[in-house]
């Protein structure tokens, strides 16, 4: 359940427990809130930002903010009708999780004048698929490696056919928006699935 609030004329969506979150940034004035703040650049470029923040009172396992630069005078236009890249990742990933997909919980949304920022739960414990298997499967493996692919494979393919069945399409989906999060080594023995970056993924209907 979320609720809107208004901070410093700016509208903010919020899950309920983290009421705080606006009282910490400021989607137009992103840097000036994390001066003296703990974080790491996780991802940059042209039009889009990943910070990590470490556990603190405003989630013990840490949060990821996506700070997104508004466009110019076209896209206002464009998002006047269709979503945000920031509001079809809060609205996807609530979806995602209403139908028991593994994803970063959404715990709050900022659109700005200027900029988007969406706050996400960390994923602890994990790493993209992609480097996970560029790790720990790349040339020639023994019996036991190639016995901890095959069922890595498998359980993937499960995982990207649920996420189809019940109404979902990722039209960037490779293996570094898949997120492996280990139960408890960092190992094949024992793992989840997570999809990310969500906002070239669009909802259809359920073809379960």
């Amino acid at each position: 359940m979320s609720t809107k609030t208004i901070k410093n004329g700016t509208e903010w969506t919020v899950r309920e427990g983290y009421e705080g979150i606006p009282d910490s940034f400021d989607p137009d004035d992103l840097l000036s809130d994390l001066n003296g703040k703990n974080y790491a650049l996780v991802k940059e470029n042209r039009v889009r930002s990943v910070i990590s923040i470490p556990g603190s009172a405003i989630n013990e396992n840490g949060i990821h903010i996506k700070y997104f630069k508004r466009g110019g005078y076209k896209e206002y236009i464009k998002h006047l009708f269709v979503p945000t890249k920031a509001r079809t990742e809060w609205e996807v990933g609530n979806a995602l999780l209403s139908n028991d997909i593994n994803t970063a919980l959404p715990l709050a949304i900022s659109e700005g004048k200027r900029c988007l920022l969406l706050v996400t739960e960390t994923v602890t414990n994990s790493e993209e698929l992609m480097e996970f298997c560029h790790a720990n499967y790349k040339g020639s493996l023994s019996v036991g490696k190639e016995s901890e692919k095959k069922i890595l494979l498998d359980k993937l393919v499960v995982f990207i056919r649920d996420i189809h069945e019940k109404g979902f399409c990722h039209y960037d989906l490779h293996a570094g928006n898949i997120l492996i999060k280990f139960k408890k080594e960092q190992n094949a023995a024992g793992y989840d699935l997570y999809l990310m970056d969500l906002h070239r993924v669009k909802i259809f209907k359920s073809i379960s």
